[in-house]
Formats: C-alpha cells, sequence, structure tokens
C-alpha cells in the first residue's frame, strides 16, 4: 500500500495573501491574519504533522511519498515502482 501526500511548494512555508480579516458571524468580531507572522507556527505544526504521518504510514508497513504539484505524477510513480524493484 502507498499514501501520496500532495502539496503545493509554497504551502509549508505559509506563503499567501499579505492579510485577510476574518470575522465571527455570531460575535461580529473580527481579526486580521497575517500569513508573515504565523508562519513560524504554522511551518513547524505543518513538518511536525507530516513527520507523524509519515511514522505512522512506516508503522503499518504502507509507503508515504511526499509530492509537490509542480512535479509530474508520471516522474512521481516512476520513482515510486524504482524503491518497490529495489526493495524485492
Amino acid at each position: 500500500m502507498r499514501v501520496f501526500h500532495s502539496r503545493e511548494p509554497g504551502a509549508l512555508a505559509g506563503e499567501g495573501q499579505p492579510g485577510a480579516r476574518r470575522e465571527d458571524p455570531e460575535a461580529g468580531a473580527g481579526v486580521v491574519a497575517r500569513p508573515r507572522g504565523l508562519r513560524g507556527a504554522y511551518t513547524g505544526t505543518v513538518r511536525r504533522s507530516i513527520r507523524e504521518w509519515r511514522a505512522a504510514c512506516r508503522g503499518g508497513g504502507i509507503a508515504y511519498h511526499h509530492v509537490l504539484t509542480t512535479t509530474p505524477f508520471g516522474h512521481v510513480l516512476r520513482a515510486a515502482a524504482a524503491r518497490q524493484v529495489r526493495r524485492g
């Protein structure tokens, strides 16, 4: 069994708009979220999650492949197949 985890290259860096206003529709309160200010916490959380997913897959005998959306999927499949052949 295999897991292919795909993500955009900028996602780990927390790239995005300079700021976006979020509003609580019930309370009417709002806050401006700035990705640059949240980048460190976000990046740490994402990296920790990826480590946990990889370890969980490994523990279950599942091959985990972390794939960027900029990589043609044919390349990803060929590399995964080559790893399988090398492992036997």
